[in-house]
């Protein structure tokens, strides 16, 4: 989208829409002189805008859901405090269901689901994220030592990362050295080459790297 801008020098629909809020100035709130509006614009917007250059990391897992290991889950959920009650309950919707492919109005033979969560399951998107947090566990590490700095999104905040289901971006200033370290982790990279849960993803061939800012900009012109 902000590539589609440089390209076209024009924003989508979608991207050039606002949604004004209105915030109150004082206790009088009776009088409309007395509201100031405020409009929310995209993030695609406020990343051309913003007086940043920075790099967008997209990893792309193959296929995702279906490779998710079970057990990893559990001690997921186990190590972030979830109850046992509740990871019980959990497993009775996940472990032992069975499936069958539908083609042409009739079903093939059953299988029993041994690993992977379901698409088409309202938990799946959760889960998924769920298994994500070791990984989001090392970034925050790693940017709280100072060796990968996110994105500035106002005073004290930082943008790393931004997770939806199989989604996964990391956000990190336009700097090479960061690149470079982000790639050397041990941690990521035993995450998403091995990732204990199964899922596969070779850093070079599945990562699709975007760099965004001035720079980008420049070349652009």
């Amino acid at each position: 989208m902000v590539q589609c801008f440089w390209d076209k020098k024009k924003l989508t629909w979608k991207d050039s829409k606002g949604a004004i809020k209105l915030i109150p100035k004082n206790k009088r709130r009776h009088l409309l002189q007395n509201w100031t509006p405020i409009t929310l614009l995209t993030m695609t917007y406020k990343i051309i805008v913003i007086d940043q250059d920075m790099i967008f990391v997209k990893l792309d897992f193959m296929k995702a859901y279906s490779r998710v290991a079970h057990e990893f889950l559990w001690y997921t959920f186990a190590t972030m405090g979830i109850g046992a009650n509740t990871i019980s309950r959990i497993k009775g919707l996940v472990v032992g269901g069975t499936s069958a492919v539908h083609i042409n109005w009739s079903f093939m033979e059953e299988f029993i689901i041994m690993r992977g969560v379901r698409e088409g399951c309202p938990l799946a998107p959760l889960l998924f994220v769920m298994t994500m947090q070791p990984l989001m566990r090392v970034l925050w590490e790693e940017e709280r030592l100072g060796n990968i700095k996110g994105l500035n999104v106002g005073e004290g905040h930082s943008l790393l990362n931004q997770l939806f289901a199989d989604d996964t971006k990391i956000c990190i200033t336009a700097e090479e050295w960061q690149f470079e370290r982000l790639k050397e982790l041990r941690g990521v990279r035993t995450l998403v080459q091995e990732f204990s849960l199964g899922l596969e993803s070779g850093w070079e061939s599945q990562t699709r790297t975007h760099t965004v800012g001035k720079d980008s900009a420049r070349k652009g012109e």
